[in-house]
């Protein structure tokens, strides 16, 4: 009589995808990316599963341990495709994986009937190596849910979770209001819960300057610092070269206004915003030197009202192109474009399906795909303290895919010419060339010199 008992545990996470515009597809294949115009990132492998076989004769017996993960299957099977990855359902996984731990189970019966006494007890498995306590990662953000800048944070938590096996909790606490924010790190630092601790953007890095040398053995990470006042030993930032990417945007609205008036539009008037401004205008005045440019600053990043009363100042003033950095309130900018059929140009996330008539593209931070890089160089032991700096440059920043790929803007197919895209792109080529110096309100000579690269990409 023969007994096949077949027992796994484990699960099968739901697959969460996301598509990351990436401009230049040589950019993203020499960071590690195998896909074009848009990069497709899931979650952990499909099944992630244990199979344990017990093939039992009247007088044998053995154990087969069969460990099935990244269960992906070959592309001439007609699965669901995203991006370019195969992924499969949880019934043709389990299925697939039980009828190949059977046929291993049985022909390894076979295969082992004379090394086993009959009578004898059933072996233990081999004893695993220690598993290394879990990495925690709190983050920091305003405004989840929101449609911004913050929801790409939100993303990489998730990613990061699933593509680095790590615990991230993220936080939503309001970094414009000193004592919430402060009160909020001081908290996650005392609770010795985390290996890292990440506050986004330049509010939060003025909180941790703050705060790190009140809690030495924690470590810090400023996320998209605007600046770098002190040089703490707990402490590293990553930067991105907004300047360099609005260039690129500087360039598309200079090619597509008609009124030889562009703007730009910013919440506080701070160097970070500032560096946005540099070089959308020198963008601009890279395609025509003649064109005007008008350039405020509202004051208020969540203030949507007042930022529509700018916007539609701008408008009667001659604009018909807008460069929007508004963060919160950079809403109200899009409405007034709506309201008087003017062209915008949105920020950090692709913000084109909103406004698809209006926008015709978003200046990409891709801040959420750079969160999981760094968060990957940290847990290889690949990112230095020290108040070190790792700065993201075209290869994550610019435009949007201007109505292709994932792109909804239905204003870009009409506007948006083939040659203008090959000039975009030109210009890409030579700012990483170092043909084009794009200036900006930042010290980014500065920063460049002290800047340290990533070894690891995803």
């Amino acid at each position: 009589m023969i007994s096949i008992i077949i027992t796994f545990s484990g699960f099968i996470p739901n697959n969460i995808t996301k598509d990351v515009p990436i401009m230049n597809p040589k950019i993203a294949e020499n960071s590690g990316y195998q896909l074009f115009s848009n990069i497709s990132l899931s979650s952990k492998p499909l099944v992630t599963t244990r199979f344990n076989i017990v093939a039992v004769f009247s007088c044998f017996a053995i154990k087969i341990e069969i460990p099935y993960e990244s269960l992906y299957m070959p592309p001439e099977k007609n699965y669901s495709m995203h991006g370019r990855r195969i992924l499969i359902t949880r019934r043709e996984a389990l299925s697939t994986a039980a009828k190949v731990a059977i046929g291993v189970a049985v022909a390894g019966v076979i295969a082992g009937v004379g090394g086993y006494y009959a009578g004898t007890m059933l072996k233990p498995a081999p004893p695993t190596k220690p598993v290394r306590k879990k990495v925690r990662v709190a983050v920091f953000e305003t405004g989840f849910g929101t449609h911004t800048i913050s929801d790409d944070v939100l993303w990489g938590c998730e990613q990061a979770e699933k593509i680095l096996g790590i615990k991230v909790e993220p936080f939503d606490v309001n970094m414009f209001k000193r004592e919430e924010a402060v009160t909020a790190l001081s908290s996650a630092a005392e609770s010795g819960k985390y290996d890292l601790i990440v506050g986004c953007h330049d509010g939060y890095r003025e909180w941790i300057e703050m705060l790190a040398p009140k809690y030495p053995d924690q470590l810090w990470l400023c996320h998209d610092a605007g600046a770098k006042t002190k040089n703490l030993s707990n402490v590293a930032y990553t930067m991105f070269k907004q300047n360099e990417g609005s260039f690129l945007v500087g360039i598309l609205a200079a090619k597509i206004t008609k009124t030889k008036t562009v703007g730009y539009l910013g919440h506080l008037d701070i160097p970070i915003l500032h560096d946005f401004a540099e070089g959308y205008k020198a963008g601009v005045h890279y395609v025509d030197p003649s064109i005007k440019i008008i350039e405020e600053y509202t004051g208020d990043p969540l203030d949507a009202t007042k930022m529509k009363m700018y916007a539609l100042h701008q408008f009667e003033r001659g604009v018909d192109v807008l460069f929007v950095a508004g963060y919160l309130a950079g809403l109200g900018a899009y409405e007034a474009a709506k309201e008087k059929d003017k062209i915008v140009i949105g920020v950090d996330i692709d913000q084109c399906g909103w406004y698809p008539d209006h926008m015709v593209a978003s200046m990409l931070k891709n801040v959420g795909l750079g969160l999981v890089i760094t968060l990957k160089n940290f847990i290889e032991g690949k990112m230095d303290f020290n108040g070190s700096i790792y700065i993201f440059g075209p290869e994550l920043v610019g435009p949007c895919d201007m109505g292709r790929g994932n792109c909804r803007s239905r204003i870009a197919k009409k506007l948006v010419t083939d040659e203008i895209r090959a000039e975009i792109e030109e210009a890409r080529e030579k700012i990483i060339r170092g043909e084009i110096k794009v200036p900006g309100a930042m010290p980014w000579d500065k920063y460049e010199k002290e800047a340290k690269r990533f070894s690891v990409t995803i």
